[in-house]
């Protein structure tokens, strides 16, 4: 009896056709995951370069009013503390916002340039909160840019 079933050959278009449709189904899927990753990445690149410009926009602040200046860099006026956060993204609604800090570290050497020149590190840092996709966690982002006071021969 099973003799006559393999030498007849039924039920092998049905094997088949459920053999494609698997194939079918982890490949429409496969694109599915892949099309909402790079959905993520690009929104997330999106927010680093908005985050990106608006530390950019602290640092040339900071830069205009310590303009002409030989002491330390002060970053500790009013003016940048005023709106200290910074809407980055408006997803459904939902804003997406980035928190600014500030450093300031003085009386640096760089031994690559010389040990005689002193420069001063101003640091602006951009937080913000990745928000969470179908298949990714919510994630912390951080951003610093650094601006470099270079002061010459120390007197």
């Amino acid at each position: 009896m099973s003799a006559k079933i393999l030498k007849s050959q039924q039920g092998f278009g049905l094997i088949q056709t459920l053999g494609v449709l698997i194939i079918v189904t982890i490949a429409v899927v496969g694109l599915f995951i892949s099309s909402v990753y790079a959905r993520y990445r690009a929104n997330e690149n999106y927010h680093y370069r908005a985050a990106l410009l608006a530390a950019a926009g602290k640092m040339e602040l900071i830069k205009y009013y310590n303009r002409g200046k030989i002491e330390p860099p002060n970053i500790s006026f009013s003016e940048l503390y005023l709106n200290n956060t910074v809407v980055l993204d408006e997803r459904g609604g939902i804003p997406i916002t980035g928190h600014f800090s500030y450093k300031r570290k003085n009386d640096k050497v760089d031994l690559a340039i010389a040990n005689y020149v002193v420069y001063n590190e101003v640091i602006v840092t951009v937080t913000w909160k990745e928000p969470r996709d179908v298949f990714i966690p919510e994630k912390e982002k951080i951003l610093e840019l650094r601006e470099d006071y270079f002061r010459g021969l120390p007197q």
